[in-house]
């Protein structure tokens, strides 16, 4: 299936996590042996040099786990307590700790369900995490529109700031409604599936090789992987990116902003009006644009989240716990 994928120009882009060592339950660490997680050699110069990067500007300090096989991120998951179990039942919160770039190993999982159960232990959190950023975002954004509304004047940051957000999201200057239908996130079962689909549940050579969960097409050339079954005289490229979560956030951006989801955004506005919680399998249907397949696609990500329950994450939220790991290694793109 070859799917279409809309990115908009702009000029912000997400900023990038600085080396540092944490510590890790009393441990530091500053060896990428110590605790089995693999050396991964920096990133070529295609991913650091394309266009931005689009969406927030997503931190996760001391957090980056670059597995070199599922053994060392089960041992890491291990030492957290990871367990998506509690996190379905709604007894236990997911933990801070992000993965940088999948395990090499993923394919060679021959049980379906046990590879499908790390792909979301891995995931999730990095939705969390975006979709937790944006949150803030939207928190801070009520309270300036509140204060222009009643008459106040703004504080210099958040003039700057509010500016910087409406430029960020394509959006008129003073128009607070269409920014408040575009400051926001999109469900975490929506997106763990959608992110299924187009990777392989992590086995795609765009995830391997590039850190592309969502298959993200770019119209600029020598800045992501040439896919094997492009057409004769086609131009795209599959985007590359440095982390797995700058995936994550160009693709909620992308949601976010591009005129394809124009009714997406609006029949989440409405479930927020309503009150109604934002949920993966009331909004897909909206989803249509996403791929050339579109009714075809929307039925398939339908089936993924319900085949595998993925609306029972839909509540779920990161622990309060700051885990920490080692300094960002970043993937060699392959060309």
């Amino acid at each position: 299936m070859r799917t279409m994928r809309w990115l908009t120009p702009t000029s912000l882009g997400l900023s990038v996590v600085s080396a540092s060592v944490f510590t890790l339950f009393g441990l530091v660490l500053s060896d990428p042996s110590s605790i089995g997680v693999k050396a991964v050699p920096e990133v070529a110069a295609i991913a650091k040099s394309a266009p931005p990067v689009f969406g927030p500007s997503i931190e996760v300090p001391g957090v980056s786990l670059a597995a070199g096989s599922m053994l060392d991120l089960e041992y890491e998951l291990d030492r957290v307590d990871y367990t998506l179990a509690l996190v379905r039942n709604g007894a236990g919160d997911v933990p801070r700790i992000f993965v940088s770039t999948l395990p090499d190993d993923m394919g060679a999982i021959d049980v379906p369900a046990e590879r499908k159960r790390l792909f979301i232990t891995m995931t999730l959190p990095l939705i969390l995490a975006v979709n937790e950023t944006i949150l803030a975002d939207r928190a801070r954004l009520s309270r300036v529109i509140d204060e222009v509304r009643s008459g106040q004047a703004l504080a210099a940051k958040d003039e700057v700031w509010l500016a910087e957000l409406t430029a960020r999201y394509e959006v008129e200057p003073g128009n607070f409604e269409a920014l408040l239908k575009r400051v926001d996130i999109v469900p975490p079962s929506l997106a763990l599936a959608q992110a299924a689909v187009e990777s392989g549940w992590g086995t795609s050579r765009f995830v391997q090789e590039a850190n592309a969960l969502y298959g993200e097409r770019l119209f600029a050339e020598g800045f992501g992987l040439v896919p094997d079954d492009r057409d004769p005289g086609a131009a795209h490229e599959v985007r590359a990116f440095p982390r797995l979560i700058d995936s994550v956030a160009s693709y909620v951006h992308n949601l976010n902003t591009h005129e394809a989801y124009a009714s997406f955004r609006a029949e989440r506005a409405a479930l927020r009006r309503g009150g109604v919680a934002l949920e993966g399998l009331t909004l897909i249907d909206r989803l249509q644009p996403y791929s050339e397949d579109r009714a075809g696609y929307v039925t398939t990500v339908r089936r993924v989240i319900k085949g595998n329950q993925l609306w029972q994450f839909d509540l779920a939220e990161l622990g309060g716990t700051r885990v920490a790991a080692l300094a960002l290694p970043e993937r060699r793109v392959a060309r």
